[in-house]
């Protein structure tokens, strides 16, 4: 991920399934490239089964989904982390609605301000490909895509669809 290219600013994480590691993968790269020195903030858009706060040791009382609802503020739902170039943004309360609020205009309205904010890089973890739609809707507002495959768990079909399936939203990122 070059410093700068507007084309990998925002980079979502996804899998085939759940297990296969995508939130580690995304809680790496996040903190390479903090410890790099880019202004890194890291997104949990798995509202259905949020992980990343207990991966960092954060709370998760106010997050994505209460900024998409209206209901908190960025600068309350943007937690710091022990190190200083790396921040989260947690997934906050389970709404009935995940998808409706990640293909929302206000999500990619956040997007586009975080991009062009304060923040030199946002790593998005996702849901897994095959089990909702929610990663291809955010590779729809223009995140480049890491495909996480697990070499214990992922099926290489399974792999494949999901790969269509993205290539299909028309993000070849």
């Amino acid at each position: 991920v070059a410093r700068g290219d507007a084309a990998t600013r925002i980079v979502a994480l996804t899998s085939t399934q759940p297990g296969e590691g995508k939130t580690t993968a995304a809680c790496n790269l996040a903190m390479v490239l903090a410890l790099g020195g880019a202004k890194t903030l890291i997104i949990d858009a798995d509202m259905r089964r949020p992980n990343l706060h207990t991966l960092l040791g954060l709370k998760n009382s106010v997050g994505l989904s209460d900024l998409l609802t209206g209901k908190a503020p960025a600068q309350q739902a943007i937690q710091r982390t022990e190190d200083p170039n790396l921040f989260a943004l947690t997934a906050g309360q389970v709404p009935s609605n995940p998808s409706e609020l990640l293909s929302s205009p206000r999500m990619r309205t956040l997007l586009n301000r975080l991009e062009s904010g304060a923040f030199d890089r946002l790593i998005i973890d996702t849901p897994p490909v095959l089990a909702v739609t929610d990663a291809v809707l955010l590779s729809e507002m223009g995140a480049a895509v890491m495909f996480v495959i697990s070499a214990e768990m992922t099926r290489a079909g399974h792999a494949q669809h999901a790969i269509e399936t993205l290539h299909a939203s028309g993000n070849s990122k």
